[in-house]
């Protein structure tokens, strides 16, 4: 868990901020676009990409001690 907080706090903070509320706090992606001040859409995009740049950085480095 360390390392995914550790990954996570290294993401841009708009996308942290969406992967926390959605993910990580369950509040639903119309709530926290309220919370947020965006549209709904943009909070998919940015729990979206977050989820891909997580992916993206424990694949590789799983692969690299493989």
């Amino acid at each position: 868990m360390t390392e995914v907080l550790a990954a996570a706090h290294e993401l841009p903070r708009a996308e942290r901020e969406a992967l926390a509320l959605c993910v990580w706090s369950g509040v639903s992606y119309a709530d926290a676009a309220e919370v947020l001040c965006i549209a709904e859409a943009s909070v998919c995009s940015r729990v979206s990409r977050a989820k891909s740049r997580l992916t993206r950085r424990f694949t590789t480095v799983q692969g690299a001690t493989r």
